[in-house]
């Protein structure tokens, strides 16, 4: 699993703003590193409740063999044996918590995912922090194409 931070990568370098996604590039001793990364439009939750940052990212490392994998930092940690549900439009995926981000556990779910941000409007990360309190991020799709092509030409 990755773990890389928006903005706060040494030598990283922007590759643009597209709308609501932002896409950056840096070099690491195996290869270029790209990302893509949103914030949310929204955040709603079942209590008051303090959040870092939140954000959702994909990620191509090239000399890591990883291509777009989708992962969300929720800003909490997560309480362990809950899932985080992401869905766009009628498709429903699962992301597994550790820590404070949340993966897919199969490239074949990672492909759907970015089919479904590329096709879709709105996004919703759904979930549940260790002490309870449920949270409902919504992101918007506008500009992740744009921002995602972007990266697919700085790291192939």
């Amino acid at each position: 699993m990755l773990a890389a931070v928006p903005a706060q990568a040494e030598g990283e370098v922007s590759l643009g703003k597209f709308e609501s996604w932002e896409a950056f590039t840096y070099d690491t001793p195996e290869s270029k590193v790209c990302y893509v990364f949103g914030a949310p439009l929204k955040s709603q939750t079942s209590r008051k409740a303090k959040r870092s940052d939140i954000y959702f990212m994909v990620t191509h490392w090239p000399g890591k063999k990883v291509k777009a994998q989708p992962s969300t930092m929720i800003g909490y940690q997560f309480k362990e044996g809950v899932d985080v549900t992401l869905a766009v439009g009628e498709q429903n995926f699962v992301l597994y918590p550790v820590g404070e981000l949340a993966w897919t556990d199969k490239v074949e779910t990672e492909r759907s995912i970015i089919a479904a941000m590329k096709g879709g409007m709105v996004m919703i990360v759904k979930g549940t922090s260790q002490r309870g309190t449920e949270t409902t991020d919504t992101y918007s799709l506008n500009g992740f194409t744009a921002a995602l092509g972007a990266i697919d030409s700085a790291c192939k």
